[in-house]
């Protein structure tokens, strides 16, 4: 992943705080360039990582709280994390 700005990452957590459909074009632009930063999403279309900017959702987790558990299933709405320090 890139290395990212404490400034970025704090408008990156902004903008995922945020519920989805109440997201402005800004927000999704921060969150579509955050997304870019990773391996995964990096091979999505635009159009993809778009989608996938409008749907993503933060969720704070405790040092330590299991994530998920490897082998588990899970629903479409979850199937992919990426952590935000």
């Amino acid at each position: 992943m890139k290395s990212t700005t404490p400034n970025s990452m704090a408008r990156v957590r902004t903008a995922a705080r945020r519920e989805p459909r109440l997201r402005s074009e800004i927000d999704l632009k921060t969150l579509t360039t955050y997304l870019h930063s990773n391996a995964f999403a990096r091979q999505l279309t635009p159009l993809q990582q778009s989608e996938f900017a409008r749907r993503l959702r933060l969720v704070s987790m405790k040092p330590g709280e299991l994530i998920i558990r490897e082998g588990s299933r899970v629903d479409d709405s979850s199937g992919f994390y990426t952590v935000l320090r």
